[in-house]
């Protein structure tokens, strides 16, 4: 072969190929103008919705109003709806069974004696007796009506035996019975002298009964059958606050709760007046239950979800620790069995357990909601991703589901209880060894996101609305740089619309509100802060990011719509912002348009607008980085990007289902979206 030959062949292989390249990029270019994808585009396989979330919210709670631990291996506890809940591992926070036993009825008290007798009683009036309480609704046998004047239902029972029980109404009425199943006939009423509320009773044998009332009033007996006059008002001088509770560990000790934080105990129940001592152990909390263990501790629990305990219940203040963060719900009864064994209710309808109630770290335990009837899954309100090796997602019953392998089955997502009943609305973690979630007004923090505890804190947010009314304020997300800097939006009636703490791991001491914008105007509805340096906000109103770059103390506004679009209430809203790095801002609005930033501190000019899927609203977005970015579409499509800062063009759209409610990409080949029926959906790159 020639050589001339083969140099005029490369020459016109050469012609050829600059040829081929002009045309690839003219279609390119005509391609971009035109608004379809790109090569550059990023392009992924989305799977089928995977559900990962097992935990599902009862239309009927079991909000337990009473509990009695006969044994390590069985706790029995009463509640709303004439539900009955047991468990036979109680240590187990899972393990709880339920059974509407009394419908129409809410069960206030039960007692049991032994594993093989237990007494309940309603407000109905109704007594319930049970030889076999774990054996479910049909073992448990209802005398109805026991009062002849139900109005004030039955509030409070306590059997130191089988052949004893001691109940008590809202009036002046004691009941007592030496053969409780025996039917109406075998139980006998007495009338104190007074005016009385009767609340709570407890005998620790059948010769001694204590019973306290909502007047602060107590009165005791040393033989419990043996009429009216067999009952002495014992009520201390100090009195006037409200008892809720009473509980005897022996002949030789009862504690009983009141509204103003306070303990009151007796080593000689019986004695008098003069014999009773109050001690402060708890602020000004309201002090609902307390339960002594006969060779055990007394734990007591209050409305704000503090749990009180002591091994020297007589010893002062100083003999009592206070958890305060254990369930921001409050809880609503508390039954020890021992040293090693107390479940304490909460007002949302799940138990709290622990097997060193008295212990400096009593590690309470809490479990997924109980109940009976319909139940749904409930919805996961978001999620975060940190890494391409762990995602958690937080939903709406107080519950995170975590996972080591977000592209495997649902199997491999596990559940863990933070916060029960109360819904989790938003959840940020900067890596895998610290997450923090909000919902309401409490902030939860772990330093182990995969399975490990929860710390819990109630920041109380209240402001006062147009009527002067106090109002409860809520947390809406969340954005952490680190366990050293957490910032969560706030919607309130007040002024106050963040909540930022330098140190969120140390409680709700920690944070501290901050008024930015407009008063009655500005709210925010997201935060994202990549660094301690730099945090951006997303304003609900006004089409406006607020920015910090030192550490969330001052902020600016700056103007990210067009000013063109700047209509009062019509201006668009910023749904949402992500900032994978101090250097890279990316939000969505709702109506369509994709904002992003190379430089978050500067002007309005520096940021950008594009708008790549028409005027729907954008309600989320996730960025790896400066270079992938994914979009949730409201309707339940998600759009995807190489080259965010591109146009409208350089986007990707694909249907992934409806009721989608967050997403998290740890990368530029991996996302995950939350659902709200508690699936998630994962999407890869493809090749």
């Amino acid at each position: 072969m020639e050589r001339g030959t083969v140099r005029r062949g490369w020459a016109a292989a050469r012609d050829l190929s600059a040829l081929a390249i002009a045309i690839a990029v003219a279609l390119s270019a005509v391609g971009a103008a035109a608004g379809t994808a790109v090569a550059s585009s990023a392009s992924f396989a989305w799977s089928a919705p995977r559900l990962v979330d097992p935990a599902v919210r009862f239309a009927h709670p079991a909000v337990l109003s009473g509990l009695s631990c006969p044994s390590t291996k069985l706790c029995v506890g009463v509640g709303t709806s004439g539900s009955i809940e047991t468990s036979v591992d109680p240590v187990a926070p899972g393990d709880w069974n339920g059974a509407t036993v009394d419908p129409g009825s809410d069960l206030e008290s039960v007692s049991c004696p032994t594993t093989s007798f237990c007494a309940a009683v309603a407000d109905s009036g109704d007594l319930l007796t049970s030889t076999n309480p774990t054996g479910g609704s049909a073992a448990w046998s209802t005398i109805s009506k026991l009062l002849t004047n139900p109005q004030t239902g039955i509030g409070g029972i306590s059997c130191p035996t089988v052949s004893l029980c001691v109940a008590v109404n809202g009036g002046s009425d004691i009941l007592t019975s030496t053969d409780p199943t025996g039917g109406p006939t075998a139980w006998a009423t007495r009338t104190i002298a007074g005016f009385h509320q009767f609340d709570g009773v407890s005998c620790p044998t059948v010769s001694l009964c204590v019973v306290v009332d909502f007047d602060g009033q107590i009165v005791t007996s040393l033989d419990p059958t043996g009429g009216a006059s067999a009952w002495t008002d014992v009520s201390p001088s100090f009195g006037g606050s409200a008892l809720f509770s009473v509980s005897c560990q022996s002949v030789s000790l009862c504690v009983a709760t009141d509204d103003a934080g306070e303990v009151l105990v007796s080593e000689n129940p019986a004695g008098g007046a003069d014999t009773w001592n109050a001690v402060k152990v708890d602020g000004t909390n309201t002090i609902i239950a307390v339960s002594c263990a006969a060779n055990g501790p007394c734990v007591a629990g209050d409305t704000n979800g503090g749990l009180i305990a002591s091994t020297d219940p007589s010893g002062g203040a100083k003999a009592w620790t206070v958890d305060n963060a254990v369930d921001p719900s409050g809880f609503d009864s508390v039954g020890c069995q021992s040293a090693t064994l107390c479940v304490a209710g909460d007002a949302q309808g799940s138990v709290a357990v622990s097997t060193a109630p008295a212990a400096s770290d009593p590690a309470w335990m809490l479990s997924p909601q109980l109940g009976a009837g319909t139940a749904r899954h409930v919805g996961l309100n978001g999620i975060s991703c940190p890494k391409i090796s762990f995602c958690i997602a937080a939903d709406g019953a107080g519950d995170t589901v975590s996972t080591a392998h977000p592209g495997g089955p649902a199997a491999a997502w596990e559940l863990t209880a933070v916060n029960p009943g109360w819904s989790i609305s938003a959840i940020s973690c900067p890596s895998s060894s610290f997450c923090a979630a909000i919902g309401g007004d409490f902030v939860g923090t772990t330093a182990n996101p995969a399975g490990g505890l929860w710390s819990l804190a109630n920041l109380e947010l209240t402001s006062l609305d147009n009527n002067g009314d106090i109002a409860l304020d809520s947390l809406t997300a969340i954005g952490c740089a680190s366990r050293a800097l957490c910032v969560a939006t706030r919607y309130s009636d007040g002024a106050d619309n963040l909540e930022v703490s330098g140190d969120p791991v140390e409680g709700a001491a920690t944070w501290q509100p901050e008024a930015l914008g407009q008063f009655d105007y500005d709210f925010f509805q997201a935060v994202s802060c990549p660094t301690a340096s730099v945090c951006v906000a997303a304003d609900a109103q006004g089409g406006t990011v607020a920015v910090s770059t030192d550490g969330a103390k001052r902020w600016r506004f700056t103007y990210v719509e067009a000013k063109s679009a700047m209509n009062g209430s019509l201006t668009p809203d910023v749904n949402d912002v992500s900032c994978p790095t101090s250097r890279f801002c990316a939000g969505v609005d709702n109506v369509g348009n994709v904002i992003t930033t190379r430089d978050p501190s500067g002007a309005a000019k520096a940021w950008h607008r594009a708008r790549p899927d028409g005027g729907h609203s954008l309600s989320a977005i996730s960025c790896a980085s400066a270079s992938f970015c994914a979009v949730l579409e409201a309707r339940g499509y998600v759009l995807v990007s190489s080259r965010p800062t591109g146009g409208a063009g350089y986007w990707q759209r694909a249907k992934v289902g409806k009721d989608v409610t967050g997403l998290s990409c740890p990368s530029a080949r991996l996302c995950v979206i939350s659902t709200d029926t508690g699936a998630v959906i994962v999407g890869k790159a493809r090749g």
